[in-house]
């Protein structure tokens, strides 16, 4: 897997956007589709759309558990559970040509139950397309029993 060095990643989130220009909008535009297209897979899903999605050495972290690794190990952890998500890009933050942080604010429902939580994407492109190296979903402290609910299938209202 390629690796990207932390403090390069955290300066990449931490340090402030400048305003977008036309440039940047054309250059994010790709992203952006990237995420609607996660999402319509998501939505219907699709795990094998979602799988596509991800680079062949993918990293998966949901709610600070273990890292899922590998792009058919993260497919068979989409393939569950029906629910619906929708996804608003906070902030794309190219650190390199290549490769971009992109911040997304999710909100999540199944039945009754809902949730709101970030997910933070590394892409990278290869071969000309957009794939995803590292997902990390995660939530404040406060909201992680909300997470532990829904994933044991307790109705949980937010």
């Amino acid at each position: 897997m390629t690796r990207f060095s932390i403090p390069a990643l955290l300066l990449a989130v931490i340090v402030p956007a400048f305003p977008a220009t036309k440039r940047d909008a054309a250059r994010e535009a790709p992203i952006r589709q990237f995420v609607a297209d996660f999402n319509s897979a998501r939505n219907n899903y699709d795990p094998a759309a979602l799988a596509r999605l991800y680079a062949e050495d993918a990293e998966y972290i949901p709610f600070a558990q273990a890292p899922i690794r590998g792009r058919e190990i993260i497919k068979g952890a989409w393939c569950a559970s029906p629910c619906h998500a929708d996804r608003i890009i906070r902030n794309i933050r190219f650190i390199h040509s290549d490769a971009a942080i992109v911040q997304i604010a999710v909100h999540f429902s199944k039945e009754k139950a809902t949730l709101d939580y970030n997910d933070t994407l590394l892409v990278v492109r290869k071969s000309r397309r957009w794939q995803i190296l590292v997902q990390e979903t995660a939530m404040p402290p406060n909201e992680f029993r909300v997470v532990l609910a829904a994933q044991s299938g307790e109705g949980i209202t937010h």
